[in-house]
């Protein structure tokens, strides 16, 4: 990412969820984490009692969060959490509205917390409204490189009339009857301007195509700007069939062709880029690649097993399933052969007779749907199932 300062004091970096690459198909969120200059913020809440140190855990589902009873209507611009012992992570900061977490969410942004020795008070920025009297609840979740257990600093028994400690993990939600020692800031925040190279105005946007993403955000003092490319994997799903042998375009990639008449069911061992089945049916390919995973369309197989003793005789149909038309190529033909088209009532659609080894079909006239092509030649008559899209 680049990211650089238009005037003092103020930055804005463009954050992922999760990585700068996406599947085709997919979206990707990008929000916006900035650093504005506050003014003429003052301390509205706080707990700085501390007489004892909660071992909290890390892992799914676990988080500690505290409620306080704003004080000042405006701004909420910082929030003070006393953490202890070495902590060199990240963590998530959610703000609810409300007492607990149950409440509407208000702002959720990713932290950095890094306490080098004994005890420390990280300050997390926020910029949300906030109005005397109600209830507000800040949750700690700890993220990357946490350790376990990290520290906590509170006071126990607490004695913050306005909220309590809790403590959430996989079996549930628990009071600790503590306090967190913490501070919450009131102040006038900049009122920040966003514009996106989309032309969105919001401070987060979704991604759904790859390219360079810029946002400025432009505050009452200063600007800045940020930038991300985003990369988006997209997977050849074309398949090309050969006589009997279906293969791929897509390349140096993972595959597993699978039969579409058995539940797309895994054909065991048919994990190369080409793939010859042993019995008539309709089959597809699943690809991954970069971790990305996308699966073709079923294509028919049906001249296998058919009049192998004239085998100088085989009967080629392609593509299938068609849309437009369809080609019947008899290599070996001489003489004439008749062709028909037939649908699942027996009814027929198509006839031509024709002394070409290749004749193309037009099929706009027919509607999708199960057909039967029949080639009658001196030798034989064959039989074979298309597919209408």
């Amino acid at each position: 990412m680049l990211s650089f300062k238009a005037k003092s004091q103020c930055t804005v970096t463009v954050i992922t969820q999760g990585t700068d690459t996406l599947c085709e198909g997919t979206y990707i969120l990008l929000q916006t984490e900035t650093d504005f200059a506050f003014t003429n913020s003052v301390i509205d809440q706080e707990q700085t009692n501390y007489n004892g140190g909660m071992s909290a855990l890390t892992g799914a589902d676990r988080s500690e969060f505290q409620t306080f009873v704003a004080g000042i209507t405006g701004t909420l611009v910082q929030i003070d959490m006393g953490f202890f012992n070495y902590i060199n992570g990240v963590g998530v900061v959610n703000l609810f509205s409300g007492n607990g977490i149950t409440g509407t969410l208000l702002d959720s942004q990713t932290v950095t917390v890094n306490c080098p020795s004994g005890n420390c008070m990280i300050s997390f920025p926020e910029n949300t409204q906030i109005i005397t009297g109600n209830a507000y609840t800040f949750q700690f979740v700890p993220g990357a490189g946490m350790p376990y257990p990290y520290g906590v600093q509170v006071q126990n028994p607490g004695t913050y009339n306005n909220g309590e400690l809790f403590i959430t993990d996989p079996s549930g939600t628990y009071p600790t009857g503590m306090d967190m020692v913490f501070a919450t800031h009131v102040g006038q925040s900049d009122s920040l301007e966003y514009l996106w190279s989309t032309g969105s105005t919001d401070s987060s946007i979704l991604a759904f195509d790859d390219g360079t993403y810029y946002v400025t955000v432009t505050g009452s003092n200063c600007s800045a700007i940020d930038s991300i490319n985003i990369t988006v994997i997209s997977i050849d799903t074309s398949v090309t069939i050969t006589g009997n042998t279906l293969t791929t375009e897509q390349n140096n990639a993972t595959y597993q062709w699978v039969n579409c008449d058995d539940d797309f069911s895994a054909v065991s061992g048919a994990t190369n880029q080409s793939f010859t089945p042993a019995t008539n049916g309709s089959y597809a390919v699943e690809i991954s690649q970069f971790g990305c995973n996308t699966t073709t369309s079923c294509y028919e197989i049906a001249g296998l097993g058919i009049n192998n003793e004239v085998s100088a005789n085989s009967t080629y149909i392609y593509p299938n399933p068609a849309s437009d038309e369809v080609t019947v190529l008899i290599p070996a033909l001489t003489g004439t052969c008749r062709i028909h088209i037939i649908n699942a009532l027996g009814q027929e659609l198509y006839s031509e007779k024709t002394d070409k080894k290749q004749l193309t079909i037009n099929l706009q006239s027919i509607s999708k749907g199960i057909y039967f092509i029949e080639t009658e030649t001196q030798y034989v008559i064959q039989t074979f199932k298309l597919i209408k899209y």
